[in-house]
This record gives structure tokens, sequence and C-alpha cells, in this order.
């Protein structure tokens, strides 16, 4: 059966492109087309983006992404299964044993016995006063609570819901080649980047803010939310947003 990177080879072989043609025709750095086409998948990219590629170098070679995508995943190392609870002992019950003295000599025991009741009356005479107490107590507590409040548990104060925050999109168009490139998202770990091609589109996510620096700032355009910023800074530099 052949493997992932000989389908997205073979499939590339039958449209008749090389690699460059189809890194100009995705936007999708060669040297990744090359290490997918080899199931080399070690690479500095977050898993969110490298299953993008994927569907799309996928999409681009007329294969099903969903099916590329399940390769991609059962090529990846399993992680380790939780094993069983075990049995950690049982519980039983001894019989109770018969009693196997004999009871020829002594006397059976005596079932006790309940006085008659004389007084029948006495006893429902009692309940009725109870019933009539309970019946006045409820209209004496119905009548004179205070207005206003509620009698029973305190309501549950409702708490504040947050709203999520909208993500923007951001998009570092490559208008020529770029040597590195360092992007850092809402403050978060920085992404490293090197040897980036000309007309190269990198997509990311942030919320707030982000910030980077690059060896070529002129070869920069800033694709944010559909509207597009240069830098003005030629040569190695930096870039914030939202800018100072």
């Amino acid at each position: 059966m052949a493997s992932l990177g000989q389908k997205l080879a073979d499939a590339r072989t039958r449209k008749g492109i090389s690699i460059r043609e189809a890194s100009e025709s995705t936007k999708i750095r060669g040297d990744y087309l090359t290490k997918f086409e080899s199931d080399d998948f070690e690479m500095n990219l977050p898993a969110v983006y490298l299953r993008g590629f994927l569907t799309n170098y996928a999409r681009y070679l007329n294969l099903d992404p969903e099916g590329i995508l399940a390769d991609f995943e059962a090529s990846q190392p399993a992680g380790k299964s939780r094993s069983p609870l075990q049995a950690i002992g049982t519980i039983t019950v001894d019989s109770p044993k018969e009693d196997t003295a004999s009871s020829g000599d002594s006397p059976p025991p005596i079932p006790p016995t309940n006085p008659p009741d004389d007084f029948p009356w006495v006893k429902f005479g009692l309940i009725a006063a109870s019933f009539v107490a309970l019946i006045i107590i409820a209209f004496l507590v119905v009548k004179f609570w205070p207005e206003g409040e509620e009698a029973g548990p305190e309501k549950d104060k409702q708490l504040p819901v947050e709203e999520p925050q909208r993500m923007q999109d951001l998009q570092i168009v490559a208008k020529g080649p770029i040597k590195n490139l360092v992007i850092q998202m809402d403050g978060g770990p920085s992404e490293r980047m090197t040897d980036i091609a000309q007309g190269e589109i990198l997509p990311f996510k942030f919320s707030k803010s982000f910030k980077g620096a690059a060896t070529e700032m002129e070869n920069i355009s800033l694709v944010i939310d559909g509207a597009t910023y240069r830098l003005p800074e030629k040569g190695k530099g930096n870039f914030v947003w939202p800018a100072d």
C-alpha cells in the first residue's frame, strides 16, 4: 500500500508539474512539499497549519482531502492508551449459622402482647389536633411574612459572562525572498521561519496584538482582515500591531 508521501508524489507526477510549479500555485513552500512527499512531517509548524497545507495540496492534486488527512493521522505515533482499572477485591457475606443447640430443655419464648386499646378515640383526637395546628402555623407564616422577601434559599446571583474574544486574520505576504522572519501572537511563544520564497503567503490568527522581526522588511506586506499594510523600513527591522 502506497504511503501518504508516495500518493502525493504520484498525483503530482500524473499532473505533470514540478515542485516549484506546485509551490507557486499553492503558495506553499517548496521544501515543505518535498518533505510531504518524503513522508517527513517533522517541521517547525503548528499542527493546524500543517493540516491546512496538506488539505490545500490534496485539493490542488485532485485528491480527497479527508482521505489525505486520515492517512496523515494514521502515520503519526499513537499515544499511550489508558490501562483499564483492575478489580481491587470482592466482598462476601457469611450466611447466618443455624442454631444447632437443642431447645428441648428450655421453654419457648413468650411473644409480647399489647394491651387492648380501650380508648381509640384518644388516638384520633391527637392526630386531628396536630393537623389543625399545622394549618394554623402555615396560615400565620403566610400572613405575617414580610413583603418582598422570599421564603427559601437565596436566589443564585447571575455572574457576568465574558464574551469570547474575536479572532482576527493576519497574512504575511512575501513580495520578495525573506531569509529570516520571527512572529509572536498575543504575547505567546515566538515562531521562527527561514528562507521564505517570493509570493508565499503565511496565515496567522490573533485577538489583540502581534509583533515580529525580519531581515528584509521591504519584502513584507501585512494583510489584516482584508486590509493591506506596507512596512516603511528596509533591511532588518521590527514591526508591531497595533502600530504606535
